[in-house]
């Protein structure tokens, strides 16, 4: 007798670093899809793996294409049962922030939980939400830039432009 994996996502990881990484993964931890928002030439083949070994592949080529050398990351996290997403989302971050420790680098890791109208607004523009929701409020702060001029910038870079314009941080 076969077990079949379900193919259904129940939650979608986002990475925003430059480039952003969607990944939709099952409700028993195993990956669904891979998308690459922003570099299609990041392409990396975890379908049928499991979030952990994923997580740890993607920061794997991360390190080796420089991107860890952004000091700015966002972990975001849509699900299809709110009722778990603090948790989901806190255990992706302790996985990436041990990795990220392990490996010497100093990023920062900021979490956030998005509806899934936030995700569909953002599919749009094939941003992740965490990425999508910063540009909106720059765009209200500074009217002089626009939606494509930011949507290419590392979240490095958009927390610089955020800094500069409020003082808030990401």
């Amino acid at each position: 007798m076969a077990i079949r994996i379900s193919n259904e996502g129940y939650y979608t990881v986002y990475i925003d670093v430059n480039p952003s990484i969607e990944i939709i993964v099952n409700r028993f931890d195993y990956i669904v899809d891979v998308n690459y928002l922003n570099n299609e030439h990041f392409n990396i083949d975890v379908k049928k793996e499991n979030i952990e070994n994923t997580l740890k592949n993607i920061l794997d080529r991360f390190k080796t294409e420089g991107y860890l050398e952004n000091k700015e990351m966002i972990i975001s996290l849509v699900s299809k049962d709110p009722s778990n997403s603090e948790e989901v989302l806190n255990n992706i971050k302790e996985r990436v922030n041990d990795y990220i420790i392990e490996k010497g680098e100093k990023v920062s890791i900021e979490g956030r939980i998005h509806t899934e109208e936030e995700k569909e607004a953002a599919a749009e523009y094939n941003l992740s939400p965490a990425k999508y929701k910063i540009i909106e409020y720059l765009l209200k702060l500074e009217k002089t830039y626009t939606l494509e001029k930011l949507k290419n910038m590392s979240i490095e870079m958009l927390a610089e432009i955020l800094n500069d314009l409020s003082g808030e941080r990401i």
